[in-house]
């Protein structure tokens, strides 16, 4: 994920030269390609039998930064300037390079027990509905003050 980094990082350098942009852009996601396999097929290796759920653990956990994102993009880029968006591609690379680095020394390919994930599911069920609780709370003390409800 550094290539994808890296690409990242330079297309902001490239200005308002919009061909340098897009052929950066374009590289860097292509990039992309290098990583996805070796990630996506670590869930099978882990767990035959829970392949499934793995992923579905992953993928929720990580759909969380699409709902963050937008939020800390709006915020860090309030007058769309060349350089607002630099310091945004350049948090996209520290995330790419600590998730990067975080994957190359606790990755494993080694068959976890099955009451590991047990646990993790477990665990993951737990923290899901303490966070829509919190949501639901939120949002009702929200739409109360506003006098929605």
């Amino acid at each position: 994920s550094i290539g994808p980094a890296i690409g990242i990082v330079a297309a902001s350098y490239a200005g308002c030269n919009k061909t340098a942009t897009v052929a950066l852009i374009t590289c860097a996601t292509g990039l992309m390609g290098t990583f996805y396999p070796g990630m996506k097929v670590n869930a099978l290796d882990l767990s035959p039998n829970y392949a499934g759920t793995v992923m579905a653990i992953v993928n929720g956990i990580g759909a969380i930064s699409g709902i963050v994102t937008p939020y800390l993009v709006g915020v860090l880029t309030p007058d769309s300037t060349v350089t607002q968006w630099r310091d945004v591609f350049w948090i996209v690379f520290a995330v790419f390079f600590t998730t990067n680095t975080l994957y190359l020394f606790m990755a494993s390919g080694e068959m976890k027990p099955d009451k590991y994930w047990f646990i993790v599911m477990e665990l993951y069920t737990t923290i899901v509905c303490c966070v829509m609780r919190v949501c639901f709370i939120s949002l009702t003390q929200i739409a109360e003050r506003d006098e929605i409800i």
